[in-house]
């Protein structure tokens, strides 16, 4: 697998322009350059993070793109509208984990992109505070909470969050501070009364100054909010539709792995080799995380409910106008599929 990543200053606009959360997205974005792509089967797409490389690393490590027979280059980016923009244009082919939330607005807009399978099947957010005052989402009436844009993920979390708690959301002042690390960054410098962090983070709240709210861990408060999942444009299944099938295949396996006792040396080895840095305490907290029961999709295939719930956050928050029928949005036959290649 052959990694590419890309900059705002490699990315070339054209004109189709799709609504994501709020945010405009135009498609055909990214010059890309020759190299380290022509020979690829398959090019990937993924967000910059710091889980996502030693999912890499595992998957590189155990050679599971080789067991298929698939060859893959991947390019990394900053954020979901450039996922979207990169399968529109047909610089991606498969998007091998995000945030979908923005997939149904630019599928309404005329996007040809289908959900494939899933990835987390929890949120890995938490919500944090600084103050001692504040230790429920009860206490965040009248308070300000820091997310990123309106009707993007962090905000529909917390209003999903705030709704099920009984908590009128109207009460509460929602300020768009940027990605989740700068959420986090303003909960600890106390410039907001809470926020969003990483499960990371979690872990780590005395070294941070901050406390996680009683009722803020998300992958226990919305386990029906699926995180990230698997999109691949309607020109990719068309024609590329086996490559796709195997991809599936290498990720299930990888999931099933890390799902799995055997797992937890290779991730503290591989988080070592990413971060450049060897800490098994806080790699064993975060194994712990991931190897979860239901964390991950070991089975890829996502439910239509999964999809009525985040539909109908989106609608809540302004983002989508209406609910779309699951075939045109979604193609789980891919998955069902790779599944068949596990034995």
């Amino acid at each position: 697998m052959r990694e590419l990543r890309l900059d705002r200053r490699q990315l070339l606009h054209r004109t189709a322009m799709f609504g994501v959360g709020g945010v405009a997205l135009q498609t055909g974005m990214f010059g890309l350059p020759t190299f380290g792509r022509a020979a690829a089967s398959l090019n990937t797409v993924s967000l910059y993070g710091n889980v996502s490389p030693i999912f890499d690393e595992l998957m590189k490590a155990g050679r599971y793109y080789e067991e298929f027979g698939l060859e893959t280059s991947k390019t990394t980016v900053s954020d979901g509208t450039k996922i979207i923009a990169s399968l529109v244009s047909g610089a991606s082919d498969l998007s091998t984990g995000s945030g979908f939330s923005g997939v149904f607005p630019a599928v309404a807009k005329g996007a040809k992109l289908k959900v494939l399978a899933g990835v987390y099947l929890r949120p890995q957010t938490a919500l944090f505070a600084k103050s001692p005052d504040i230790r429920s989402s009860a206490d965040l009436v009248g308070k300000t909470v820091a997310i990123g844009p309106v009707g993007a993920q962090l905000h529909a979390l917390s209003i999903a969050l705030l709704r099920k708690k009984g908590v009128d959301a109207t009460n509460v002042k929602f300020v768009n501070i940027g990605a989740i690390s700068d959420v986090f960054k303003a909960v600890v410098a106390g410039t907001v009364d809470a926020g969003f962090g990483t499960a990371d983070v979690y872990f780590e709240q005395e070294k941070y100054g901050v406390h996680s709210l009683s009722d803020g861990a998300l992958w226990n408060e919305l386990p029906e909010y699926t995180n990230q999942a698997m999109v691949a444009s309607d020109q990719a299944i068309a024609e590329k539709r086996d490559d796709l099938v195997k991809a599936l295949a290498a990720h299930a396996k990888l999931f099933r792995f890390i799902s799995s006792p055997q797992s937890e040396e290779p991730w503290i080895k591989a988080r070592a080799i990413v971060t450049g840095k060897d800490n098994p305490r806080e790699a064993q907290a975060q194994w712990k995380f991931f190897n979860a029961p239901g964390m991950l999709a070991a089975d890829l295939v996502l439910e239509p409910s999964r999809f009525d719930f985040i539909q109908k956050l989106n609608v809540e928050v302004g983002v989508q106008k209406d609910m779309l029928p699951f075939e045109q949005f979604a193609d789980m036959s891919i998955a069902q599929d790779a599944l068949k290649q596990l034995g």
